[in-house]
């Protein structure tokens, strides 16, 4: 297995915490960051020592997890962004800030550049607006995240994992004596929907004029295999991240 090395960022992303408290799926990507300024940080766990009076050393050793927080700024301060890390209400255009400090609490899911997933399936989330008017400077509303301990049974505060691109099967082989055929493929993407489908011909008879019913779905027909032999069939699907796979299905025909 190759090291995963986290290094920059892709994006960040945030949505609601679905109803049985597992890692949200529904999520809309916030920013872009501010350079420089995402960072996921863990403390030490921290060490309480048993001691007896008979010895220096102690007997027995607890520990508790130390704190993690996610932090990024932005360097918007559009109303409906303030109203998403802030609380508050947008009125007219205008963002209001809460009476009191609110309980914000939704998934948070972190790509790197280099494909390292990290996931927050409940995220308690604050922000201060840092406000730095100066022609050399941006002001930024800087957003801290909590990961706290999720309701779903079996959910994991922080998840982290190598995204990898969408499953994908172009079906079974297929050997027909007509010249069309029906296709169908799954995909799944590793997180998310997928985005994109696109039918295309790797290779045919010479000769043949091959055409896709429904180019941009998984479930398809395909005409024109009028010549007898092999025909290679490719289906590229993309998720909603930008990940590609792609997958053939070989159709022999014998016309009878």
């Amino acid at each position: 297995m190759s090291n995963l090395i986290p290094i920059g960022v892709k994006w960040v992303k945030r949505g609601p915490i679905p109803n049985d408290g597992t890692m949200g799926t529904v999520l809309s990507k916030i920013g872009p960051t501010y350079k420089g300024s995402v960072s996921f940080v863990e403390d030490a766990a921290s060490a309480f020592n048993v001691m007896v009076e008979e010895q220096d050393d102690p007997i027995f050793q607890f520990f508790t997890k130390g704190a993690k927080k996610l932090a990024f700024s932005l360097p918007d301060w559009t109303p409906e962004v303030l109203q998403i890390v802030k609380g508050g209400e947008v009125v007219n255009g205008v963002w209001q800030e809460p009476d009191t400090v609110p309980v914000i609490e939704e998934s948070y899911a972190v790509l790197t550049q280099t494909d390292v997933l990290m996931e927050f399936p409940r995220m308690g989330i604050n922000a201060v607006l840092n406000g730095k008017l100066q022609k050399d400077a941006a002001g930024l509303t800087d957003v801290f995240g909590t990961p706290l301990m999720p309701a779903g049974a079996g959910v994991k505060p922080v998840m982290i994992s190598k995204y990898l691109p969408p499953v994908l099967n172009a079906g079974n082989a297929q050997n027909i004596t007509v010249d069309h055929a029906n296709l169908l493929a799954v995909a799944t993407a590793y997180r998310g929907d997928i985005s994109t489908i696109a039918w295309t011909v790797d290779t045919k008879p010479a000769g043949a004029v091959v055409a896709f019913g429904t180019p941009a779905a998984l479930g398809t027909t395909v005409t024109g295999l009028t010549i007898d032999g092999l025909y290679k069939l490719k289906v590229t699907v993309t998720d909603e991240n930008g990940f590609t796979s792609s997958a053939l299905v070989s159709v022999t025909v014998a016309l009878a």
